[in-house]
């Protein structure tokens, strides 16, 4: 029966980027405490890559800061 042979065919089909990708980046999850409070937790939860990129993200941040020169003068 030629529909049984296209099932077996995707059967075996080999899986695709995306999904071979997903395998690669894990989700994972970080709890942090939130701001002004000693109790209450955050839980936050990204692909790997997204965690790398966030981190960047702030490191940047934080570099610019830093550097930046106050534009009145300082004083």
């Amino acid at each position: 029966m030629p529909g049984q042979a296209a099932d077996a065919s995707t059967a075996t089909a080999k899986p695709t980027k995306t999904a071979t990708a997903k395998a690669d980046d894990p989700i994972t999850c970080e709890t942090s405490g939130e701001l002004g409070s000693l109790i209450r937790k955050k839980r936050v939860c990204m692909h790997r890559s997204e965690w790398e990129a966030q981190r960047a993200s702030d490191r940047m941040e934080i570099e610019r800061g830093q550097v930046q020169v106050p534009v009145n003068g300082g004083g």
